[in-house]
């Protein structure tokens, strides 16, 4: 992995770099992006709004404010509204998701296979150890019973006891 990157930097004037890619966002797909071109060599700068210290406190009105694009008032429109959560700073929507982590389920893996002209790398064969590294990296593991919420509780044991499967969510929070 190259490890040959400059840290953050709050830039409030003008600024000349030499890159090749500009990657503007550092949520999931952003920052996946820019660890794979820079992996291939490639010079990568990663923009970001928001904060890179996170100044997390368990409230609404302070994670509006410092986490949310808008402060959480984006909606989408369409034959209705609909809030849209996106996150501002950086990690960028995992900021505002509850950490939550979960792989792509293998019937949609499967189901690209045929629309992609039968490329296979996106089988879950292949992905599964992308997706190990992945979660090893950022430490998703699954929510312990200890420290989930009732609410996911009840959910988890309403669903088993109806025969269906569940479980506690992957999160990119460990303990």
């Amino acid at each position: 992995m190259n490890r040959n990157l400059r840290g953050y930097q709050d830039v409030q004037a003008e600024v000349a770099l030499d890159v090749d890619v500009v990657i503007v966002g550092s949520g999931p797909g952003g920052a996946a992006s820019a660890r794979i071109l820079a992996e291939g060599g490639r010079k990568v700068v990663v923009l970001e709004e928001g904060p890179a210290v996170p100044h997390f406190k368990a409230n609404m009105p302070n994670t509006q404010r410092y986490h949310m694009q808008e402060d959480g008032m984006i909606v989408a429109r369409g034959s209705g509204m609909m809030p849209i959560a996106a996150g501002r700073g950086v990690g960028g929507g995992s900021l505002v998701n509850s950490a939550i982590c979960f792989r792509t389920p293998e019937e949609v893996l499967r189901g690209w296979i045929p629309t992609l002209g039968g490329d296979d790398r996106f089988s879950p064969e292949h992905l599964a150890p992308i997706f190990d590294e992945l979660e090893q990296i950022l430490g998703i593991v699954k929510t312990d019973e200890a420290i989930a919420g009732e609410n996911n509780k009840l959910i988890v044991r309403g669903a088993r006891k109806l025969g269906l499967f569940s479980d506690f969510l992957h999160r990119n929070a460990p303990t």
